[in-house]
């Protein structure tokens, strides 16, 4: 599952009791709110939740995020009046990495788990058991459309930092939360980090599993000393006070899987496989 994590270093979470269709944000919001949120913040992205078995939301809220960037992580929390402020919020901070001034920073986790059976129904059979482990060990929890990779159902992010998991059961879910809102990352169901390429999700998860680092912010992948050169990818990686070099090359794994649920045709999957990690200093 390494190396699965979405690219956006920022999110915007709306919260929206449903229904929810299969191309829900089209069916959802207005348009000139999605038009507004491509153009003014194009490195933002957008997604609905909503609290199990609330059917009516007068005053949506909204959850706005920052994975990865120059600085620290964050997380601020408010309430809309409706659907058409959200082209009120300083999304031009948000793009350029700045927290705005909208809401209020929040400093306890949040995790969104995604139930969004109209996408791929193994999201709402897989995720809604693991929505409600969750909220009943005492989580902010919110069930949330499609995140990114159905075939890993159920899957979850940890927000501020953005971290993808996959393949949860209800047990191993709550396990996970708990690790990390302890500030730990339980790396057997770690899919990487929102907001980095790839390759460099791929070199965090292979220089946690070398040196055994498993604090939220202990491993940090250097972007911008990223290259890739067609399959092959090299980066730098911050470990604790240890800097190493990780050398990937991309190829097909060995088996072959269906996507999502609705697929019936079992394909190889691109993965990015470790060619040589060192310490450089």
């Amino acid at each position: 599952m390494w190396g699965t994590a979405g690219a956006k270093p920022a999110w915007l979470l709306i919260e929206h009791a449903g229904p929810w269709p299969s191309d829900v944000l089209p069916a959802t919001l207005p348009g000139d709110v999605l038009e507004g949120v491509a153009t003014r913040a194009p490195d933002v992205r957008l997604a609905l939740i909503r609290r199990s078995g609330r059917q009516v939301v007068t005053r949506p809220k909204c959850l706005i995020a920052r994975t990865t960037g120059s600085g620290a992580p964050w997380l601020r929390e408010l309430e809309l009046a409706d659907y058409g402020e959200v082209l009120d919020l300083d999304l031009e901070a948000v793009q350029e990495g700045t927290q705005p001034g909208d809401g209020s920073a929040r400093s306890e986790p949040v995790y969104l788990v995604c139930t969004h059976g109209r996408r791929d129904v193994c999201c709402a059979e897989f995720g809604r058991p693991v929505h409600r482990a969750l909220d009943g060990a005492g989580h902010d929890v919110w069930e949330a459309t499609h995140i990114g990779g159905d075939r890993f159902a159920a899957s979850m992010i940890c927000f501020p930092h953005g971290f993808y998991y996959g393949h949860l059961n209800p047990v191993s879910a709550v396990a996970v939360a708990n690790s990390y809102r302890d500030g730990q990352i339980q790396l057997s169901n770690f899919r990487g980090r929102s907001g980095l390429a790839q390759p460099a999700q791929a070199a965090e998860h292979f220089v946690r599993e070398a040196t055994g680092c498993d604090g939220v912010g202990q491993v940090v992948a250097d972007a911008a000393t990223l290259v890739v050169t067609g399959t092959a990818a090299e980066v730098r990686v911050r470990a604790a006070d240890q800097d190493f070099r990780v050398r990937l090359r991309a190829r097909d794994h060995p088996g072959r899987v269906i996507g999502a649920c609705g697929e019936t045709e079992p394909a190889h999957r691109t993965v990015w496989w470790l060619q040589d990690l060192r310490a450089t200093g």
